[in-house]
């Protein structure tokens, strides 16, 4: 059985070209709503370039508390993710999020 296009998953950046519908599925619901944290989390990563926790945090005016979990679940979802870029920060290296698409 073919696996249904889902519109924005041609490119199979978010599931692999062979996994199932079900992931393809699942990986829509992970997408970020209009108005969430998350979402502007997505946004802000989206629209940098790539940031660290600390620039998320300082550039939407959240708590830690808020951005990182907000981070994770993007991360957990394949939309964020450590291409292995850092950025020195209060004197620590820092991982760069980047969006995956």
């Amino acid at each position: 059985m073919t696996a249904p296009q889902l519109p924005g998953f041609e490119d199979h950046t978010i599931t692999g070209r062979h996994h199932p519908d079900t992931s393809r599925l699942a990986a829509l619901d992970v997408l970020p709503r209009t108005g969430t944290q998350r979402r502007r989390v997505y946004d802000y990563i989206l629209r940098s370039g790539g940031a660290t926790d600390f620039e998320i945090q300082n550039g939407l005016g959240i708590s830690g508390n808020t951005e990182r979990p907000r981070r994770v679940e993007l991360v957990d979802g394949g939309l964020v993710a450590d291409y292995g870029r850092r950025r020195r920060e209060a004197g620590r290296l820092a991982i760069i999020w980047t969006a995956t698409r």
